[in-house]
């Protein structure tokens, strides 16, 4: 057996192709296994970054709970370590704060920390307990929507017979109920009976509460063992409340509670509507909490119900009906990318069998399979924990013709060697080690554009960061697989054998025509114009700076339209409405009817309009409550079985409803991200300005073109009624603190007891009879009680007037904070521009009327200058990454930027490729050009490594460029087409799902591509320019020496 002169890895792996087999079994192995244990979801949940404090305090305004609760709680986390940001909500009754974390920061010792400053602030005595919790992952896995003509009673019934039965499932640990109304025993008591036998409200709740109540008083011990002592008499139902004995009269009488009050086994009084498909209906969510697979529970949801249905023990007048089920949404998107996938495979595939020898085009293409099974064994538990979802696989085709392209360059200069000098395993290791340096630089410059993105901060980057981690996992075994197994295998190869049967020749006859094709357009076409080029060379730099500025001018112009964040259409069209705080529960079912109507009416309406007979709209959910808010949704068929997206649907629909009556908010929306598309917070403490500010400002966008609703969270609009204790109220012995918690309790009652009964919660609620509590009037009639036990006249101890007060009152960093949502038209109207039109515009006179006030922008714009930051960090962690990893095979300083002159130019494709397709640039786009910084550079780093070697041999400057150029002409061509290939299908993708994506795969695509005519011209005629300075330099400086025999090997290096 012949000697090899070859060392090193390369060497001993090519000739041990066992051990090459060995680790591309193991990597199958560990891949297949991983891929059959993962988690998969649709869409990566964001991870739980925030602490909610929340305090019931009945202080009966807004203002008494933020001065009371709020403010202190807020000064007691001042300067705890982690957290990024605190708001938070004071209203009459209920103090809320959120904490959120800032990046790193561990979020259960946060907690921790929260926990333990809040309990040692000193609260209102009549303050509840602070209540401090974390956020859960919490996902929804499907929607059962259970309806039909029937009685509510019936229908809450099976609603929990339902739920219990899911819950018996281990693979389901959580249903929430929608629509269900609260069980509740209700004790109405007159006044006039309290009186008739002398007693208080107060102390009939004590006696209630006395004697229903579950209570272990404690146990006796013996030699026999132990006996538990229990006194207590808890009631559950009505003829347990209405036995309590209330007072014991002079003759020994017991008055019950049925003799002075009214007592109904009911449910609360809390006024609201839920139908679907425009009957009565009840809503099972099944969620799952954490990190927990949402496909297994979603479809034993599914068979649960089915096997209910087919015991036929349900009313036949109910029905059931599934949407947002995450099992078809997660097999949809994940078909649609493995569809995209299996394509852009097949196309790289017959791409390099056209240049390369089908069984070299097969190994070749064999590091697609080998990358992707270990980038999923560094995905699973054991490694990053990450999930099979639409960002990781997006990872994969993104990763589809940038992996090859290592090997495609190890493979063409193997083949190369091969047809020179014959087959053999020292020609293939030869092969290989020629482009070893610069193919594993290249992939490392690669991975240095696509890491950095896994480091920005911020909610969108969280998103941002999976697909990055999927194709540097890749990258990372594609740089294994080229360097040890491909070598391997292209040793044992007949590189120049003969085919063998028909279809081999005849695919051999088409391989010829293309490399002949390839070979006249280089030795006819490019070789000339290269060589014009670098004759012209000055004229040449220009027309390229030319052309860059044309296309880069293309975005201000607005030829090429740019938005932060593209509108991302998803299968739920949202109707959100929020009355005014005033507006009356009548008219606000009145409107929500009116909305739900509108939207049956577009059903009809686009059901005649289809023209392959399926409905675009399978259900229609409205949602009303007496607390102000309505949510109607009309849920849409998969995007491929509709003519109209989502977003045109939630248009007319908005068209359809017309103006809203009493509306604070009203929003159509078919957007998959909930945050604002613009929103400005105005600071300020004077309440009163900070109303009449808020106010003008939402004046003023309400007239701008393309703005289609304004949220203003903080009006003026809540009545409030003032009580002021008199003189007289005062020589009673009354206090402002007695009168308050009785009116308190004769309008809103008082709850005694929760209990829970048949698995359903109850509620015990003591009060006066609706119509002495339903109004303002009534409270004139309204008595209270004096220290001494007299009942006497609220109006004869208090004065009563009314005013005007805000409902809520929110903080944003320890100061009083207005917000204004403003939902735009992004065809119109971009964020950034309605955020120039405030700037410019409104703040200047909006801080001379309301001196003191301070702006700041959420939503769209906040995330907008998060990701921005964050990106153009990243983006200068990479130009200096890849600066050194190019420094380092062509140890020179000036050739590095060179062969980055690629990476501006690579940028001008990106615009003209979204010009092309016709959408607008956008942050996903951005993270595009970012990855592409990475991989435009590897071809110009193959040039300039074959100039310097030829350099190095004697040959003279233009020559070697010349020579470099259709040295590598071929490989540059090939990685470039291989890339866009892989990419193309999904450029062209019209899925709605895939949209998302698109933005991100037309940068990278596009880009590549414009790439190519910058390696082959640009980078050989900016090679001249440096050889030129470098003269230039020498005979300024009278440094011109004689001309050396053997020229240098990189010019205008050290």
């Amino acid at each position: 057996m012949q000697q090899s002169n070859h060392k090193g890895w390369i060497a001993w792996f090519a000739h041990n192709p066992v051990a090459a087999n060995l680790l591309m079994i193991c990597i199958f192995v560990a891949g297949v296994y991983t891929a059959m244990n993962i988690r998969t979801e649709g869409f990566p949940g964001f991870e739980a970054n925030q602490v909610t404090i929340s305090v019931e305090y009945k202080s009966g305004a807004a203002q008494e709970t933020e001065r009371g609760v709020t403010e202190k709680i807020e000064r007691a986390l001042t300067g705890t370590e982690g957290i990024k940001k605190v708001t938070s909500t004071s209203t009459a009754s209920n103090s809320s704060i959120v904490i959120e974390k800032s990046s790193g920061t561990d979020l259960d010792k946060l907690l921790s920390d929260i926990k333990t400053k809040v309990d040692a602030v000193s609260l209102p005595s009549t303050a509840e307990k602070p209540v401090v919790v974390r956020a859960e992952e919490i996902e929804d896995a499907i929607q059962i929507e259970l309806y039909g003509d029937a009685d509510l009673d019936v229908l809450d019934t099976v609603a929990r017979r339902i739920k219990d039965r899911l819950l018996e499932d281990a693979l389901i640990p959580s249903v929430i109920i929608s629509g269900e109304r609260i069980q509740e025993i209700s004790i109405e008591v007159q006044e006039e009976a309290l009186q008739r036998y002398k007693l208080s409200f107060d102390e009939l709740v004590r006696q209630v509460g006395n004697f229903s109540l579950t209570s272990q008083q404690g146990s006796l011990k013996s030699e026999n063992g132990r006996i538990l002592i229990k006194a207590d008499r808890q009631g559950y139902f009505l003829q347990d409340f209405e036995s309590i004995p209330v007072v014991t009269l002079s003759d020994g009488t017991v008055v019950q509670l049925q003799d002075v009050a009214q007592i109904r086994d009911a449910y609360t009084d809390d006024r609201s509507i839920y139908r679907y498909q425009g009957l009565t209906a009840r809503k099972l969510s099944v969620q799952l909490i954490g990190k927990a697979n949402l496909i297994p529970a979603a479809v034993r949801a599914r068979e649960i119900i089915n096997e209910v249905e087919a015991e036929d023990s349900l009313p036949t007048n109910i029905e059931f009906d599934f949407w947002e089920d995450e099992s078809e949404n997660i097999s949809d998107r994940l078909s649609l990318m493995m569809k995209n996938g299996l394509m852009g495979m097949g196309l790289v595939l017959v791409t390099l069998a056209l240049f390369l020898n089908l069984r070299t085009a097969f190994w070749v293409a064999m590091g697609l399979p080998i990358a992707f099974a270990g980038a999923l064994t560094l995905m699973g538990d054991s490694f990053w924990g990450m999930t099979l979802n639409e960002m990781t696989t997006f990872g994969f085709i993104i990763a589809l013709g940038i992996v090859v392209d290592d090997a495609i360059v190890v493979a063409e200069s193997a083949h190369s060697v091969t047809e020179k000098e014959g087959d053999g395993v020292d020609n293939v290791i030869k092969g290989v080690k020629l482009v070893a340096t610069p193919a594993i630089f290249g992939v490392l410059t690669t991975i240095a554009a696509f890491y950095p993105i896994t480091l920005v901060t911020g909610r969108l980057a969280e998103i941002f960061s999976v697909f990055a981690w999927v194709v540097v996992f890749c990258l990372v075994f594609s740089i294994i697989e080229s360097k040890f197994i491909l070598p391997a295998h292209l040793a044992h190869l007949k590189h120049n054998a003969k085919p063998a049967n028909l279809l081999s020749r005849g695919w051999k006859v088409i391989q010829n025509g293309v490399s002949g094709a390839l070979e006249r357009f280089k030795q006819s076409v490019y070789r000339p114009l290269v060589k014009l080029s670098l004759r012209m060379r000055y004229l040449s730099a220009l027309c390229f700076v030319v052309l860059f500025a044309a296309v880069v001018y293309m975005v201000p112009s607005g030829i090429v339209r740019i938005v932060f964040f593209p509108e991302i259409p998803r299968q739920i069209v949202t109707a959100t409405y929020t009355g005014e705080p005033d507006l009356g529960y009548g008219r606000l079912f009145a409107e929500a009817n009116r909305i739900e109507a509108a939207a049956h009416k577009l059903k009809a309406q686009l059901d005649a309009e289809a023209a392959s007979g399926v409905s675009p709209i399978t259900g229609i959910e409205m949602q009303a409550s007496d607390d102000g808010n309505v949510t109607v949704l009309a849920i849409a068929t998969p995007p491929r079985e509709r003519d109209i997206t989502s977003n045109e649907i939630a248009e007319r629909w908005r068209k359809l409803v017309g103006p809203v009556e009493g509306a604070q908010t009203i929003k159509f929306a078919a957007d998959d991200f909930d945050f604002a598309d613009f929103r400005v917070e105005l600071l300020l403490d004077d309440v009163d300005q900070l109303i009449a500010a808020s106010q003008y400002v939402e004046d003023r966008l309400s007239t701008q073109t393309g703005v289609l609703s304004v949220t203003n969270d903080f009006r003026a609009v809540r009545g409030r009624l003032i009580i002021e204790l008199t003189d007289y109220g005062r020589s009673v012995g009354l206090t402002t603190s007695a009168i308050s918690e009785q009116v308190y309790q004769a309008i809103g009652g008082a709850e005694i007891q929760e209990f829970q009964r048949n698995q359903q919660e109850v509620k015990v609620r003591v009060r006066y009879p609706e119509a002495q509590r339903s109004s303002a009037a009534a409270l004139q009639t309204l008595y209270v009680r004096t220290p001494a036990g007299d009942p006497i006249l609220l109006s004869s101890v208090a004065n009563l007037h009314s005013d005007l007060t805000v409902d809520e009152i929110y903080r944003s960093s320890r100061k009083r904070v207005a917000t204004l949502d403003a939902q735009i038209n992004k065809d119109e109207i971009a964020a950034d521009a309605l955020v120039s039109y405030f700037n410019q515009e409104v703040l200047p006179e909006l801080q001379a009327m309301y001196p003191g006030v301070a702006v700041d922008f959420g939503g769209e714009v906040e995330q907008q200058r998060e990701a921005i930051g964050g990106l153009m960090t990243a983006f200068g962690i990479t130009i200096i990454a890849i600066y050194v990893l190019l420094a380092v095979p062509l140890k020179s300083y000036t050739q590095p930027i060179v062969v980055m002159i690629a990476i501006p130019f690579g940028i001008t494709g990106a615009i003209i490729g979204h010009w092309i397709v016709g959408i607008p640039v956008s942050i996903l786009s951005i993270n595009g050009i970012l990855a592409l910084s990475g991989i435009v550079v590897n071809d110009s780093l193959l040039l300039v490594s074959a100039f310097n070697d030829n350099r190095a041999v004697g040959m003279p400057m233009r020559q070697a460029l010349v020579a470099a150029g259709t040295q590598r002409m071929r490989a540059v061509i090939l990685t470039s087409t291989t890339t866009f290939a892989g990419l193309a299908p999904m450029i062209f993708e019209t899925a709605e799902q895939a949209q998302f994506l698109i933005p991100a795969a037309v940068s990278l695509g596009f880009g590549i591509l414009f790439a190519t005519l910058i390696t082959l011209f640009l980078i050989p005629t900016f090679m001249m320019i440096l050889a030129d300075v470098g003269r230039l330099k020498e005979a300024m400086m009278g440094l011109v020496a004689p001309k050396p025999n053997r020229p240098k090997v990189a010019v205008g290096g050290e």
